[in-house]
Order: structure tokens, then sequence, then C-alpha cells
């Protein structure tokens, strides 16, 4: 899904959004976006706006103990991407090496080269991802 959106210059949260007016303004409610669990321990909730064209697409993330963003490392075909620990923390693989990234901790990378999220910590990790469109 997340190939066809990016091959489609769309946020993931384009394919769930119900027909609306075009708006200049746009809350949204984390609890009514829809979450997507991922076989690695992980949830991943789609925050793109859903009425007008935005050139960055956030995401929440939940690693659970133990999960991953994906099973091995992947690469992504956009230019950048930030990641903003919320609570918790993880180990970002980048590029063959493992940075720890902490409660209030930030992250800029490049996503085109080889990159996976992991939670080996006990506690849940909450991370906002925000990538370019």
């Amino acid at each position: 899904l997340e190939k066809l959106a990016h091959g489609l210059r769309l946020p993931v949260a384009a394919f769930f959004a119900e027909p609306e007016e075009d708006s200049a303004l746009e809350i949204i409610d984390t609890g009514n976006c829809p979450t997507f669990s991922l076989r690695d321990g992980a949830e991943v909730t789609p925050l793109a706006a859903q009425r007008h064209a935005s050139g960055f697409e956030p995401m929440l993330i939940r690693l659970h103990p133990d999960g991953a963003l994906a099973e091995q490392p992947f690469l992504v075909g956009i230019e950048s991407e930030f990641v903003w620990i919320r609570s918790g923390r993880a180990l970002l693989n980048y590029d063959g090496s493992d940075y720890e990234i902490e409660t209030a901790q930030s992250v800029y990378y490049d996503p085109r080269r080889s990159h996976n999220w992991r939670n080996p910590y006990t506690e849940l990790c909450e991370m906002l991802l925000v990538r370019q469109r």
C-alpha cells in the first residue's frame, strides 16, 4: 500500500478518506484515524491531511517491546524522513549502524539508504514519523 501511495504521490491515508470539501484548516483526531497492525510488532496510524494536498505525510508509529517497523532493513524512494520519539526509545538501524533514539529526541535521515526501526526494550515506544511526499 505504501509503494502504491508513493507511486501515486498520495498519502497512505488517502485510501481511507471520505470525500469532503477542500479546506484550508483540518483538525485530525487520532482516535478516528485507522490504525494498521504490522506483523512485526508495530502499529501505524496515518495522520495525513484528507481534504487538501500537502508536501509531507505524518504517521504515528507504535513499536511494541521486541517489535520492529519491518522484518528487515528497507529503502524508501523519497529524499528525507523526520522522526521524533514521543515516549520510550528505539533503535534506528541506518546504513548498517545502530543509533539509540530516546524520548524527546529526533532524527532526520535519508530513507533511500537501508534503515529500520526496532524496539528491543521492555516499554512501548511511540514516535512521530514525517516524510516528504
